[in-house]
């Protein structure tokens, strides 16, 4: 059996203080607006999403939907067995 101690490690008050929060407001091109971030969020309707994947990557609005004929299709055992 192994039995391990850590005692706790001293350090000055003065480094236990809450930093002051400093605000900085850029006007830079790199930052994202409120508007830019709520729309990313924002729930989108399924045509809408398709639209954008296909504008993205080049394809056809067909390869986003799903085939339904394969989900509607029964499954069926065989009468015999050996079939």
């Amino acid at each position: 059996m192994v039995v391990c101690w850590h005692p706790e490690k001293q350090f000055p008050y003065k480094y236990s203080l809450p930093l002051s929060e400093v605000v900085h407001e850029d006007n830079s091109v790199l930052r994202i607006g409120d508007k830019d971030v709520a729309e990313m969020f924002k729930k989108k309707k399924e045509f809408m999403v398709i639209d954008e994947l296909t504008k993205l990557t080049y394809t056809t609005k067909h390869r986003w939907f799903p085939r339904s004929r394969d989900k509607k299709a029964k499954n069926t055992e065989p009468d015999r067995p050996y079939l």
